[in-house]
This record gives C-alpha cells, structure tokens and sequence, in this order.
C-alpha cells in the first residue's frame, strides 16, 4: 500500500462570501486561511479566481503563500457571456505530482469551455481528476442534449482516473450511476453552504483507493461546503 494523503475539495465562489453581493468581497487572507486549516495534500478549486477586480494571478499567489505546486487550465473566456472573469479549473498538491493532460470539453449552447484538470501522483501513480461541470444549469437552461454529452463526459473520466473530486453540479445517484465501479469517498450535503439540502460536490474513487476517512465541513463562506477525505493506494 501506498502513504495515506487527505484530499481537500472546495468551491471557493469566485472568491466570494454567500452572504455578500457580487461587488463586495471577502478579505485577501481569508481564503488562504480555510485552505490551510484543511491541511490537505491534494486541494481541488473549483471557481479560483475573483470575479470583479480581477487579480489574475490570485491562483498563483495561494499556491505560493501555502506551499503549493499549481495546476490549473485557463479558459480564452468566462463560463458565461454575462461574466467578465476567464473561466479556470485549480488544484493545487504539495506531494510529488505530474501534470497529466487535461480532459477539455466542448462548449455547451450559451456555456463555455471547460476542463478536467489532472494529475498522476509521484508515489502510488493514481490519477487524480479535478473537475467542475456545469451539471444541473444545463437542464435549467433547457439544455438536455448538453446534459447528456456533460454526463458522457464524466463516464470517460471514471475510466481513465483513480479519483474524481470537485463540484459536480449532479445529485449523487445520478454521479453514482455515470461512474459505476466509482464509489463515493464522501457523502453529505454540501449546497447550499449555510443551510445544505443537497451533495453536489463529490470525491469519487475507483478499486485502486482506499478511503480511510472522510467528512462534510462546517460553512467556512463558500456558497459551498468543503469535503475533506484521507485516501491509500491498495
């Protein structure tokens, strides 16, 4: 077996409280702080960056403040016309890791590119699948053909990664049916973050992990709930 190493997944909202309006944001440190009170080997970000006052490298500035390598993939645009920020999926490892290609999707209707960004540990040689789709907000936007293609993507990252991890947009027999030997490493409710009522953020691992440990954490000012999960390669 493999070293144990926790595994941290976090929607960070643009960088933005739940309780504020878009033209407020929350204090520089406080993010930095959550994340290093997860004390996680791998982190998975979805939606790292600020979503007004665009400080492009704010990425970049956690991964160095807490000692991180950064991979990420950068969209030429935001995930919506209505927005103004490019689009972009983190993770951030402080154990040995290799870049792996990332999986790029296509564009859906009014929704934007994005990708699963990816990452084959030095030690135990898993791969690790950060993603955020769009999930659910294909369906309310009267997209079911883009729903289904979204969801074929998620079958093809259950057969090409040892885990999954990230804001899925997806209810859990949905995720558990579209990645099937997957199982989930988590499970709780994680949006919305003050009062959750549903799990739409998911760390999913295939027959190659075992999961020793894992929990849904208190709201820390995400939209979101964080999961934090202790994983071992068999």
């Amino acid at each position: 077996m493999g070293r144990p190493f926790t595994l941290a997944s976090w929607n960070l909202f643009q960088g933005l409280h739940h309780s504020t309006r878009r033209t407020a944001e929350v204090d520089n440190d406080e993010v930095p702080r959550h994340l290093q009170s997860l004390d996680a080997d791998v982190l998975v970000l979805p939606e790292a960056w600020r979503y007004q006052n665009v400080h492009a490298t704010w990425a970049e500035d956690i991964a160095e403040q807490l000692g991180y390598d950064l991979h990420q993939w950068i969209s030429d645009s935001p995930s919506r016309a209505r927005d103004t920020v490019p689009w972009r999926m983190v993770m951030l490892t402080r154990i040995p890791a290799r870049a792996v290609a990332p999986q790029v999707m296509s564009s859906y209707g009014s929704f934007g590119p994005r990708a699963i960004v990816r990452v084959e540990l030095a030690e135990s040689g898993l791969t690790i699948a950060a993603a955020h789709l769009y999930g659910i907000h294909l369906l309310a936007q009267r997209q079911p053909r883009n729903w289904m293609h979204e969801r074929a993507a998620l079958r093809l990252a259950s057969r090409t990664n040892d885990v999954i991890a990230g804001d899925l947009n997806m209810w859990g027999p949905v995720v558990r049916r579209d990645t099937s030997p997957m199982t989930p490493a988590a499970k709780g409710r994680t949006f919305p973050s003050p009062r959750p009522h549903s799990q739409i953020d998911h760390v999913l691992v295939n027959s190659r992990v075992r999961v020793l440990d894992s929990e849904v954490l208190p709201d820390m000012g995400s939209d979101h709930r964080a999961i934090r999960t202790t994983l071992q390669a068999r």
